[in-house]
């Protein structure tokens, strides 16, 4: 299925961008951050996604395809209700290129490891909101981002700190459509050097853009750029981030909360 269809990769992906984290004790046990893994993970979602718009029933749900699904711009939207026929008529040469142009990958750092389920978080926000605590070790890197033709953004980046107790990653994938959508997956990885355990928490938040408002969020598209240089932005743009609803109908085996311990 892969073979019939054809996409493309982000405008800029950074493939010598990596995080490696390698345990005390554990030989060969490496968790292992790459624009490749996410991006391999988004590829083989689409073996079982439609050909076409026509194919596709458009269903609201992550629990699809590993929650990779393509979406409509306003433009494009309008101009397949005006022009059915048209879009009729070139099917078999545009469902070549049907494909997530969001770049919205699923990855969850899932590693050569088994992650158990668990009730609930492991991460000691507490101890990560501890200013008496030094951090000894700090790094933000992208993995891959692209302004989808002008149409909004999405971006992949990780950021890192290391303290003298504990370890802390966060992975965010942030994709902004312009006038259709804002979407957030988050996983976050919490060590206590201590504990042997490495929990995992996923977040996933996303919503319409019709929907902005009623959570009190700005439908202003400049309000969602992710700008790294200006701290105040950012803070803004973190605070609406976490008024978005959160999704709950996430795909099978990618639990909210879950750990595995090593030796």
């Amino acid at each position: 299925a892969l073979a019939q269809r054809r996409s493309c990769l982000p405008e800029c992906v950074y493939a010598d961008a990596y995080v490696n984290i390698k345990l005390n004790g554990a030989e060969d046990m490496i968790l292992k951050l790459t624009a490749e893994a996410s991006l391999s993970l988004w590829a083989s979602a689409h073996v079982d996604l439609p050909k076409s718009h026509q194919d596709d029933d458009e269903k609201d749900d992550n629990t699809f395809n590993k929650a990779v699904s393509v979406l409509k711009t306003t433009d494009a939207s309008l101009w397949s209700k005006r022009r059915p026929h048209t879009e009729s008529s070139s099917s078999s040469s545009s469902s070549v290129f049907y494909y997530d142009w969001t770049f919205s990958s699923p990855y969850t750092i899932d590693g050569h490891v088994s992650w158990q389920p668990c009730e609930t978080s492991g991460i000691d926000m507490k101890n990560l909101a501890n200013q008496r605590i030094p951090i000894l070790y700090f790094n933000e890197l992208v993995l891959y981002e692209d302004d989808m033709h002008d149409n909004g953004e999405v971006a992949l980046d990780c950021k890192i700190r290391v303290m003298p107790n504990c370890w802390f990653l966060l992975l965010r994938l942030l994709v902004r459509v312009d006038h259709v959508m804002i979407r957030v997956r988050d996983v976050r990885l919490y060590c206590a050097l201590d504990s042997k355990r490495i929990y995992r928490d996923v977040c996933w938040r996303q919503c319409a853009w019709k929907d902005l408002e009623k959570h009190y969020l700005s439908t202003h598209p400049r309000a969602w750029r992710l700008e790294r240089t200006d701290p105040q932005q950012l803070q803004a743009l973190q605070s609406m981030i976490g008024r978005l609803p959160i999704v709950t109908n996430m795909p099978n085996g990618i639990p909210p909360h879950s750990y595995f311990k090593y030796k």
